[in-house]
């Protein structure tokens, strides 16, 4: 989801999606274009903890390191812990050919 800022939008608007289907999330999240429309990036976070969601940066070494929160202007991970075993596996997994 890279909506220049839309984001929260989008998860607002899908929040019946996001509690049925809990799908991984990937986005960019940065202060400047939220704050666009009056938004923190703690906004974005906010909305996605209250359906169960933690938040990750990737690492330089194509690891997850959880976060609590906007560090930086960056692409973000949101996954569900009921479903992180099977997303974790389909993020890092190629199919078999």
């Amino acid at each position: 989801c890279d909506t220049e800022g839309h984001e929260y939008f989008v998860f607002a608007g899908g929040l019946e999606t996001l509690r049925r289907d809990r799908p991984s999330i990937f986005c960019e999240i940065a202060a400047p274009y939220l704050a666009r429309h009056q938004l923190a990036p703690a906004a974005v976070f906010e909305l996605l903890a209250t359906l169960g969601y933690q938040g990750y940066l990737p690492t330089a070494q194509g690891k997850l390191t959880p976060v609590g929160g906007y560090r930086e202007a960056a692409d973000y991970f949101f996954l569900h812990p009921a479903k992180l075993e099977t997303q974790l596996r389909q993020l890092i997994l190629e199919p078999e050919a």
